[in-house]
């Protein structure tokens, strides 16, 4: 599949890739570079309707999906520093 780069610099990703990846308005990515490759990821969120009920704790859930949150930026930091060295 082709696509074309608008003078904004986005990308329009394919439909048929959105539908196959559940990918939805407003999905965040990391960008990274590979050789001569350009490689989108989208980044996995946690919304507090999907976090419901599966931990038991008396810390309110905005605190916990706080502390989940800062440590996904810290993988996703790691992560970054990784492919540079790459």
């Amino acid at each position: 599949m082709k696509t074309t780069i608008t003078q904004k610099g986005q990308v329009v990703i394919p439909a048929p890739i959105r539908k196959k990846r559940n990918i939805k308005v407003g999905q965040k990515f990391t960008v990274a570079e590979k050789g001569e490759k350009i490689i989108l990821t989208p980044i996995k969120t946690l919304t507090p309707k999907k976090a419901r009920g599966w931990l038991k704790t008396k810390q309110p859930a905005k605190m916990l999906l706080e502390k989940a949150r800062e440590v996904d930026m810290q993988h996703e930091r790691k992560l970054e520093q990784k492919r540079k060295t790459q």
